[in-house]
């Protein structure tokens, strides 16, 4: 094959470009510190950059997601300590109050002073975070009190109880839920959890399987018994009891009349048209309950109790071809806490100094309860902490990964870039001989 003079000269220029590139990638990674500048450097390591990269932009979400549950927390927890130290001061005056030898003057300064108290315990039950009521569940957007203490939004929804969930969850990691908030019906009711207001019924035969509602010294019992006939086929047959423990200590029991299913399996004394036992026995209950805390010779009208309506609440009310799922569900009109003052503002009033004394017992109580508050939210901020040190070390690993596919080694990047530029020079050295000679230089 003929060799020629632009053979020669477009080899050289091919690889003295070559060379170029090379000594351009070399002083690219020097000047960046950076390995890898495009997929073509290295494309299964810049995949795998890529996913780090990712997942580092991840933590630094978790990151603000914990810091801002701290944040949260703390001001949760600065809310219910101040409720505390009121409580603390109720008690204090109550004790006082109690005594029977203060003069009427006397224990009108102590009564004004706690209705202080209590306006101040509702504007923290309002407290907010960020233009967020902390207390109102996923009704942040409205207060949970109004300035009397009643409820302007209740956390449970009664219509729904055991399908609506209020509790606020931030993300703090992979699939890694954890609960924020705390519900201000468990901060200013004395029942435990809002599930404790809700009676349903019972899912299989005898006493050991039956439901039990406890509420202010009223216990509402379902027991699921064998039906009388199977023709017509009844599904169940229930049983309704209440017992009632009043302040004086004398205890009232008895049966709940319900409502009846005729020969035909029809309901008795209910309009036509009502299609199931459970709704004819929620609904005598409720019925029941609703008359029985009204009754003065019974219930009286400073007890607790007043404080509650009660409902029959179907939540598959919304599902087709349902027989429904009935709950008798109560619902605090009031705040327990701040119905507890009222109720110890009209005993100062009145005059009633061993009722004073009795309620010394349910101030315990609350205070008990908030105590409980202040513990969960300082061990969920315990939490965060452990949770925040996890993401600043998996970050750490991940940067650390991450410089290990990315970073140019600089001592062997260095001595490659000399080892280049020495290439480039002898490239363009030897270029210059293949270009020189002409056939004049063999003419001369």
């Amino acid at each position: 094959m003929r060799i020629t003079n632009n053979m020669m000269i477009t080899n050289m220029m091919r690889n003295l470009n070559r060379n170029m590139q090379r000594l351009d990638q070399r002083q690219m990674q020097v000047s960046t510190g950076k390995r890898i500048h495009k997929p073509s450097d290295d494309p299964i390591a810049i995949s795998r950059s890529l996913k780090i990269r990712a997942d580092i932009s991840e933590l630094d979400q978790h990151r603000k997601n914990v810091e801002d549950a701290v944040s949260w927390l703390e001001t949760t927890e600065i809310s219910i300590k101040n409720m505390g130290d009121a409580m603390q001061r109720v008690r204090e005056l109550t004790v006082q109050a109690s005594n029977g030898v203060l003069t009427s003057e006397e224990t009108f300064k102590i009564q004004s002073e706690i209705k202080e108290l209590k306006t101040q315990i509702i504007g923290l039950s309002n407290s907010t975070y960020a233009g967020k009521y902390i207390f109102s569940g996923k009704n942040s957007d409205r207060p949970l009190l109004d300035s009397q203490g009643n409820y302007i939004v209740y956390p449970y929804n009664t219509k729904n109880p055991n399908l609506v969930d209020h509790r606020m969850k931030f993300e703090v990691g992979v699939s890694e839920l954890i609960d924020i908030n705390i519900l201000g019906i468990e901060v200013l009711e004395n029942i435990g959890r809002p599930s404790s207001l809700t009676l349903e019924f019972p899912k299989q035969l005898g006493e050991d399987k039956s439901t039990t509602f406890k509420l202010e010294g009223l216990e509402v019992n379902i027991e699921m018994m064998e039906a009388e006939s199977d023709d017509p086929p009844v599904t169940a047959k229930y049983k309704a009891t209440y017992k009632f423990t009043n302040e004086d200590g004398s205890v009232l029991e008895n049966d709940i009349n319900i409502f009846n299913l005729d020969v035909d399996g029809n309901i008795v004394g209910l309009p036509t048209g009502i299609p199931g036992e459970k709704e004819a026995v929620s609904k005598s209950i409720v019925k029941f309950m609703s008359e029985f805390v009204l009754d003065e010779n019974i219930v009286s009208i400073d007890h607790p109790l007043r404080n509650y309506m009660f409902d029959a609440v179907d939540l598959k009310s919304n599902v087709l071809n349902s027989d429904g799922d009935w709950n008798i569900v109560a619902t605090p009109q009031k705040a327990g806490l701040i119905n507890l003052l009222d109720r110890i503002e009209r005993n100062m009033i009145d005059g009633k100094h061993e009722q004073l004394s009795k309620q010394l017992a349910d101030i315990d109580i609350f205070l008990n309860r908030l105590l409980n508050s202040r513990s969960e939210v300082g061990a969920k901020v315990n939490r965060m902490e452990l949770v925040h040190n996890r993401i600043l070390d998996d970050k750490i690993n991940f940067r650390t990964l991450q410089s290990q596919l990315e970073d140019a080694d600089m001592g062997e990047t260095l001595m490659e870039l000399m080892n280049e530029e020495n290439v480039y020079k002898a490239s363009l050295s030897v270029g210059a001989r293949i270009i020189q000679p002409t056939l004049l230089d063999f003419l001369r």
